[in-house]
């Protein structure tokens, strides 16, 4: 099966996705600002500011579904 990095990973749409990704059996990862990369679902960092990606996450990934970002009831939309 391939394999998905999830950017936003355990966020809402996130960690349904991830739910759902695994019971089919697919390998998931995901890119976070905090490593955990032996946990059930490896994450790696993602530090935006330095604009550095753990080199690993990448390695063998088949797909990347970016969902990180401002949540969309953080802020009002408009004024």
């Amino acid at each position: 099966m391939p394999t998905i990095l999830i950017t936003g990973g355990s966020g809402l749409i996130g960690g349904h996705l991830t739910t759902l990704l695994l019971r089919e059996g697919f390998a998931v990862r995901h890119l976070s600002r905090s490593a955990k990369p032996d946990g059930t679902v490896p994450t790696y960092e993602w530090d935006i500011t330095a604009g550095h990606v753990d080199p690993r996450a990448l390695e063998n990934v088949d797909h990347i579904v970016h969902l990180s970002g401002a949540g969309i009831a953080d802020k009002p939309w408009t004024p």
